[in-house]
Formats: structure tokens, sequence, C-alpha cells
């Protein structure tokens, strides 16, 4: 049974039983990372930690950062330049939703493409991907409502998907963070927390209440 966490809160305090002393090293744009606000953060299969900033993606292998930035003479960098999201998907490749739109980087080819989306031009994707088990890749925005993405041809498997609006009075729903598990969209949201099965199109709600924010959700196995 998986069990799903929402990160409400900014802060959290770790005690330790023991007295142990931690070493901790601090990385910034001295030590090489594209751009001191950072938005996101991955480790990928590999070890590698990538880093989504305001401006450009870091890559650190534990020693040094490889950067990633949008060039307009080369249409295969990133094609963005905030990375507001990261997320890896079955094949390995690395999904962004950056304010370019949805991209990904195929680390065979080092090269950056874009995954053109009717409707997605000048908008920017929810700050968060998610990968589900087929390896379809999900994104969202107000404009596009749900997307996800068959990576094997890049083609779009749905589109247009929305929760109806009939679950809140007909009101409109603000998205803060979404995971896909199953045939299953947990969601965070300005109407509570809610699971949202989208075949059948039933809601269960875990949390009925209007929220302020949520930043993010995670899977507890």
């Amino acid at each position: 049974m998986a069990v799903i966490i929402c990160f409400i809160t900014t802060v959290s305090f770790c005690q330790t039983s023991d007295n142990k002393d931690f070493i901790i090293r601090n990385f910034s744009v001295n030590q090489g990372l594209a751009h001191k606000t950072v938005i996101c953060m991955l480790q990928d299969k590999d070890g590698f930690v990538w880093i989504g900033t305001t401006n450009g993606l870091s890559r650190f292998d534990g020693y040094s950062f490889k950067n990633f930035f949008h060039d307009n003479a080369d249409s295969t960098s990133l094609h963005g330049t905030g990375v507001w999201a990261i997320a890896e998907g079955l094949d390995g490749k690395l999904w962004l939703s950056t304010d370019a739109g949805l991209e990904y980087y195929d680390k065979k080819q080092e090269k950056f493409f874009l995954i053109p989306i009717p409707q997605s031009q000048d908008i920017n994707f929810s700050k968060n991907i998610s990968v589900d088990k087929h390896g379809y890749v999900w994104v969202y925005s107000t404009k596009t409502k749900f997307v996800a993405i068959n990576p094997k041809d890049n083609s779009i498997a749905i589109t247009g998907l929305d929760i109806p609006k009939v679950f809140f009075d007909g009101q409109d729903m603000a998205m803060y963070a979404f995971t896909v598990i199953d045939d299953v969209i947990w969601i965070s949201s300005s109407k509570g927390v809610f699971k949202y099965w989208y075949k059948s199109g039933e809601i269960s709600f875990i949390l009925n209440s209007d929220l302020s924010h949520c930043f993010s959700l995670h899977v507890v196995s």
C-alpha cells in the first residue's frame, strides 16, 4: 500500500539521539552551480544530482558541476531558462518543466528536445512532473489541463483531462501538486487533497478542506 505525504510547511526539525558531529559543505555559484536560486532537485539512477535553477540546469557528480544553459544558436541546448521541475523517465530520459514548456534531456545524445503540445505556447506547466507505471510523463497547466506524453514516440497519449467542477460546487480549483500512481492522480489543491480515478471519473477526498498551499506530494511504499 502506498502512503502519500503532503508537504505543507516549509520548516522541519530533526534531532538525533546521539551527539555525532556532521560535516556540512556548502555548494554555490562559487563552486560552479548554475545559479544561486534553486527551484528543484533530483538524483537519477546513475547517482547524478540534477539541480534546476532560475537560470539553467546543473548536474553534480559529487565533486563538480556541469551546467546547461539556453543557447539561441543551438537548437539542441536547454530550451528554457528557468527549470521548474525534474523527473526521470523509465527509459532514463530526464524530463524538465521549463519556461519554454515540457522538454527532455537525452543522456546518450547529450541533447535537449522540446515536446510540442497544442495550446502550450507562452504558458508554464505546474512545477510538477509525474511518471506513471507505463512510463507516461504527466504535466498540468490551467490552459491545457492534464497532458500525458508517451515517451516511446513523444506522442500525446492523453490531453485536456480535467477535474469536473461539480465536485467543487462549480468553483475553480487551484492546482498545487500532483502525482500519478497506477490509474489514480493524487492531487493537492486549493480545495483539499484527493484521489482522482481519471478513467472512471471518481474522486475520494483525503483532506476535504480549503488549503492555501501544499508544495509537493511524495509516495512512501
